[in-house]
């Protein structure tokens, strides 16, 4: 595992041997897993002493990436906002899919429909979208078709 402090916060890079060990997979990674769990806690403790996040941090906003060599994760400290993510796909084909991209950002979704497009909306404790996703999840409640809650 390899640590680079970049603005304000890590970027951690993990080999496909790394990943193994900690009993981690790209797919499985995701809120509530119980190896991804404990591998954030752990990480979190390291970053704070190694001083690439503030000591007063009490939450991380993770984004990650699949790489060819294993997985990537930009690590910073977060702020506990209300937020929305909008994942927008056009065939009921793709729904598995989107669903799988959205359940990393978010524990609880909504399906709707909008403007002949699906979307599925995260619940407000997702890592908060940008203020665009939050317009867009707003339009699309007030005016699009709610088709399943809780997914």
């Amino acid at each position: 595992m390899e640590i680079h402090t970049v603005d304000g916060g890590a970027k951690v890079e993990l080999t496909i041997k790394d990943m193994r060990e900690a009993g981690l997979s790209f797919e499985s990674f995701r809120r509530g897993d119980e190896a991804t769990e404990r591998f954030l806690s752990s990480l979190f403790m390291v970053l704070r002493s190694e001083g690439a996040l503030p000591a007063e941090s009490l939450r991380l906003d993770v984004e990650v990436s699949e790489t060819p060599e294993g997985m990537e994760l930009r690590v910073r400290a977060g702020e506990r906002r209300s937020g929305a993510r909008v994942i927008y796909f056009n065939e009921p084909g793709e729904y598995e899919e989107a669903l799988s991209r959205m359940k990393r950002l978010c524990e609880e979704t909504e399906l709707w429909k909008h403007a002949g497009r699906y979307a599925l909306i995260g619940s407000s404790e997702c890592s908060p979208g940008s203020a665009e996703e939050r317009l867009r999840a707003a339009v699309i409640r007030e005016h699009g078709e709610l088709l399943a809650r809780d997914l």
